[in-house]
């Protein structure tokens, strides 16, 4: 299970909990404030360095983050978390498109460098290290943990867009375990390398190395990438494509994805939103994967069984769904906050799982004006303790 640490906050009187289930982070890169990139749960953000831009030519949304190994030699350079990440257990999946230079004349790829990184986390010890890229001037993709890799055999770096997905399907995994699907195809893991997967703490670097190397800027187009602490299998990934090519009826992108997810998944009464949409569980489904329009989609994660989810217009901080956004949802925010839950209806707004203060600046911020002022303070530490005394209150009263 991944979670995020390193938070000043949490110094006031909290320590860290580990995320349920679920995406940790995902980062559209549409937009930056400055130089720094938000991701869409609220909960981290990433600088972007010297080589590093956001460019309106993008497979999803309207930015991808792009970067230019010509320009930059080390991972500060690209893109990287203001925060570290903590791994208890391997499983994982990593999801993102990139668009490479493609090669030149000789069939070498054209970097700066031949070691070119797109998404990178760890540190540099043996197994410490986990990173997909390209490597030794091939366009094709790789995945190194540090002290092994393998070059799979399919071009990734070619001018066009690619979505890649990187999939450890077990904790206790080693390198042999490791599964790709490139555009939605399941290739062959080449190595039968039993070195084991010991991801170390450590930020996530997009679009170079992480640790100690130089020279790994890679130059291309990367964009909408997500980390899920589980492992997604075939059909899981089949769908996820079936969002991103279907812009006309949803979002397209991978948070849009797994609130659809998280409502299935959760089974009957389960609700979970992104944007304006809230997510339920659903039967009697047929049809294409995805089928609607405006807010009231289906989307088909069992076509045998004719399950999935289906959505309506939600108002974004309506967490009991009459319509208003109000202190009644503030108040079940503060129920459960610091605590793993499974439903929109908990107060997790984001579907992440967990009610923290992301869930909560959700919140404020839809609600505004005089509600928000009777529960917004300035943060870090009079928010922390606003939410304990409200937590400490609400439970009282239901005792």
């Amino acid at each position: 299970m991944l979670r995020r640490v390193g938070y000043s906050w949490l110094l006031v009187c909290l320590a860290v909990s580990p995320l349920s289930a679920g995406l940790v982070t995902h980062y559209t890169f549409d937009a930056v404030d400055g130089s720094i990139a938000a991701d869409e749960l609220g909960a981290t953000t990433a600088t972007l360095g010297a080589a590093a831009s956001i460019s309106s030519t993008s497979r999803v949304g309207g930015g991808a983050l792009s970067v230019d190994g010509a320009i930059g030699s080390v991972a500060a350079d690209a893109a990287v978390t203001n925060s570290d990440f903590s791994w208890s257990v391997d499983t994982r999946t990593i999801s993102f498109w990139v668009n490479g230079p493609g090669v030149d004349g000789t069939g070498a790829i054209q970097y700066a460098d031949d070691n070119q990184a797109f998404v990178s986390m760890g540190q540099n010890n043996t197994g410490q290290r986990f990173s997909t890229k390209t490597h030794g001037g091939s366009p094709n993709i790789r995945v190194e943990i540090q002290g092994t890799g393998s070059d799979w055999g399919s071009v990734v770096a070619d001018s066009n867009w690619h979505h890649v997905a990187v999939v450890v399907p077990t904790d206790n995994a080693i390198y042999s375990d490791i599964q790709i699907f490139l555009d939605g195809n399941q290739l062959t893991n080449p190595s039968t390398n039993s070195t084991p997967i010991n991801t170390a703490d450590g930020p996530i670097t997009f679009g170079s190395e992480c640790c100690v190397f130089t020279e790994r800027v890679a130059t291309g187009l990367i964009d909408d990438v997500a980390i899920w602490d589980e492992a997604f299998d075939a059909n899981d990934i089949q769908t996820l494509l079936a969002v991103y090519n279907d812009n006309t009826v949803m979002s397209g992108n991978a948070s849009d994805f797994n609130a659809a997810r998280a409502a299935f998944a959760g089974g009957p009464g389960t609700t979970a939103a992104y944007g304006n949409r809230v997510w339920s569980y659903a039967t009697g489904l047929s049809g294409p994967t995805i089928s609607g329009s405006g807010n009231n989609v289906s989307v088909i994660f069992d076509a045998t069984a004719g399950t999935g989810a289906t959505s309506m217009t939600f108002i974004e901080g309506d967490v009991n769904l009459d319509g208003t956004v109000n202190n009644a949802d503030f108040l079940i925010i503060a129920g459960n906050f610091r605590e793993s839950v499974t439903s929109l209806a908990d107060g997790d707004l984001n579907s992440d799982g967990f009610v923290d203060f992301s869930d909560f600046r959700i919140w404020k911020n839809a609600a505004g004006g005089a509600i928000a002022a009777t529960a917004s303070v300035p943060e870090p530490a009079t928010l922390t303790m606003l939410l304990l005394g409200m937590l400490a209150v609400v439970r009282r009263v239901r005792n």
